[in-house]
């Protein structure tokens, strides 16, 4: 007497072949989680213009906002990156803000990001105090100040930094 499993009960039995469609569907369960939608990753080393890897710099991936730190030796990765066209923006204090655009079309797409230090020399400001309310509060307008727009930037962008830290440890692939 021959034994049948529940599957067999329940749905009957099938013949000796089985349609396309059928082996297709039990291949791709057959596969890994990851690999049955894996879509291409990007993974990248920001370097100093001496070639010296970039530690911690703030790698953002536009359109999608994707924001990673590179590790201490300058790598970051994003994962599920769709093909197609991005802005790469990096930042990190004491460089030169950077955006470029990169392609990604295939399965694993590898950039190396030169940023420049930035030279920056502030003039001596006397603080004293002021009575009444602030006149004019929030960041200073970048027409009259640009030098002094773009280092509070920094400074705020540094300071939004902690949001970013479970990304901290990007492997070395």
């Amino acid at each position: 007497m021959v034994r049948q499993t529940a599957a067999v009960r329940r749905f009957g039995r099938m013949g000796a072949t089985a349609s396309p469609l059928s082996l297709l569907l039990v291949a791709s369960l057959a596969l890994p989680a990851g690999a049955q939608s894996r879509l291409p990753h990007v993974t990248g080393t920001v370097v100093s213009a001496g070639g010296q890897p970039v530690a911690y710099a703030l790698v953002t991936l536009q359109p999608s906002g994707s924001t990673r730190f590179a590790n201490q030796s300058g790598r970051f990765v994003f994962t599920d990156v769709a093909a197609g066209s991005y802005r790469v923006a990096v930042r990190q204090v004491g460089y030169r803000p950077l955006d470029t655009t990169i392609t990604v079309d295939s399965l694993h797409r590898d950039v190396r990001i030169q940023v420049r230090r930035l030279r920056l020399q502030l003039d001596a400001l006397l603080v004293t105090e002021a009575r009444g309310a602030c006149r004019l509060p929030g960041p200073p307008d970048s027409s009259v100040s640009a030098q002094t727009h773009a280092l509070l930037e920094q400074l705020r962008t540094n300071a939004e930094r902690p949001m970013f830290l479970p990304f901290l440890d990007a492997p070395d692939p």
